[in-house]
């Protein structure tokens, strides 16, 4: 993505080298680079509005670049998948047994991995943690606590439910980064190989 000065644009969930195939003999190396632009501009937006992914998109970065045109789309994909998620967890809470949450499902999420990342979360995070994270995310959202079930619903009629859809190999991306933390943070080294964290420093 580098060639092409699109590196804002590593969120994409697609198969790149399909992308790049598909160009037409282009007459330089701007030239693919807009052509490749518009083709994965498209399958973003699709991306978004389908339910897929929003990992890795940096919205600063995004702003500096003529990707800055899907920031509103993204911003509201975010905002979709995190009512879903909460509203999900919240209706796990009274279920438990103990006082522990399987939080891959918010891993998975563009704002939930940047906010468990800055923690330090593993796999799971305790209840207590989770309430804080809930409150952080609401925060971020605008929207009071209260309303989450009400919105879901609202979403639920007006748009898309779909969420959290990622193509396989990004999900075995995400869960590998997961697993290198470890069950409650603390980092294993036996799956260093399989992902370099230090990639994610600015997601």
């Amino acid at each position: 993505m580098t060639i092409f000065k699109l590196s804002e644009l590593l969120g994409v969930d697609c198969d790149i080298f399909a992308e790049m195939s598909s160009i037409p003999e282009p007459n330089s190396i701007d030239h693919a680079s807009d052509i490749l632009f518009d083709n994965l501009i498209q399958v973003t937006r699709a991306q978004f509005s389908s339910g897929g992914s929003t990992l890795f998109f940096n919205i600063d970065k995004l702003s500096k670049t003529r990707s800055v045109i899907i920031i509103p789309d993204l911003i509201e994909a975010r905002y979709r998948e995190i009512i879903f998620i909460l509203s999900e967890y919240d209706a796990l809470l009274p279920t438990l047994e103990k006082e522990w949450i399987d939080a891959s499902r918010l891993w998975r999420s563009g704002y939930g991995l940047r906010l468990l990342k800055a923690r330090n979360q593993g796999l799971m995070i305790h209840v207590k943690d989770y309430k804080e994270i809930r409150n952080r995310l609401a925060q971020e959202l605008g929207i009071e606590l209260e309303r989450i079930t009400e919105e879901r619903d609202r979403l639920i009629r007006e748009s898309n439910s779909n969420y959290l859809q990622l193509s396989h190999s990004l999900d075995v991306f995400v869960f590998s980064y997961i697993v290198s933390l470890g069950v409650i943070g603390k980092f294993d080294p036996y799956y260093k190989s399989l992902i370099d964290p230090e990639d994610l420093e600015d997601v």
